[in-house]
């Protein structure tokens, strides 16, 4: 998962002219930390009970396909586990597929099943172009991040928002038990501004990622290891598979029975 998240709703459309902000059409390659998916009840917390980034840091690869002129996205992971969504046990590719009206579905194999979007659950827009210049703020003092990708000094952009739904969503959403806020945080490279990576969780160290734990913010992020401007001729690599569109689609969001497998 990359991870990607609520507050990027209510951003507006813009063309980034330069870094940090991300190209109007781009493809990236990289590393997703967390649960995926990371949501299965109306709240999109309640099953993970317990499960972490902590549990299994290993990262899976992911190859993703951006398009805010289209407002869609398409997020290839390396390997799912499906099984608490009624999908397949075995760890197989899967594909996200996010939808310019705001739902996302995550298909493998045969299967397909609605997350976002779906009937109790808020909309889930596409990332846009500046949201990390427009929504977060940049710490003054350069940091520095060490990780699979890059070693050296960043830029830190950061934002903490209170728990619950974004501000545009029409259902109402209970609130994580143990209180706080939902940290998010984005690192572009010194000093080209180019993507290093982005997360969000109960907590910004990766050490004390065990405290975001039942319905605290679930801890996810992603490591950029290749990120370009790219075109998209037709658009058909957003195109959702037929199992997304007829009767085998199934809802993700309420499925439950116990903690899902991370990925």
């Amino acid at each position: 998962m990359i991870p990607i998240t609520c507050f990027l709703v209510a951003l507006s459309l813009a063309v980034a002219s330069a870094w940090p902000e991300w190209p109007a059409e781009s493809s990236y390659t990289g590393l997703s930390y967390g649960p995926t998916p990371f949501w299965c009840k109306p709240n999109g917390l309640a099953c993970l009970k317990g499960r972490t980034f902590a549990d299994n840091p290993r990262g899976q690869n992911v190859t993703v396909d951006l398009s805010t002129t289209k407002s869609v996205q398409k997020i290839n992971h390396e390997y799912c586990n499906l099984t608490n969504y009624g999908g397949p046990s075995t760890q197989v590719p899967c594909v996200e597929y996010w939808q310019a009206d705001g739902r996302v579905f995550i298909a493998s194999d045969n299967f397909c099943c609605q997350g976002y979007g779906s009937p109790g659950l808020f909309p889930l827009k596409v990332p846009q172009t500046n949201w990390m210049t427009q929504q977060m703020k940049l710490n003054s003092q350069l940091g520095h991040y060490k990780g699979a990708f890059y070693d050296g000094k960043v830029y830190n952009y950061t934002m903490t928002l209170n728990p619950g739904p974004p501000p545009s969503s029409k259902v109402k959403q209970p609130s994580p038990p143990h209180g706080g806020g939902i940290h998010f945080w984005y690192y572009a490279s010194f000093p080209d501004k180019k993507p290093v990576a982005q997360g969000e969780g109960c907590v910004v160290d990766v050490s004390q990622a065990s405290r975001c734990v039942s319905n605290a913010p679930v801890y996810l992020f992603t490591e950029y290891h290749v990120f370009s401007a790219t075109t998209f001729s037709n658009y058909t690599e957003f195109e959702l598979p037929a199992q997304c569109k007829d009767s085998r689609k199934t809802d993700c969001y309420n499925r439950g029975g116990g903690p899902p497998p991370l990925f």
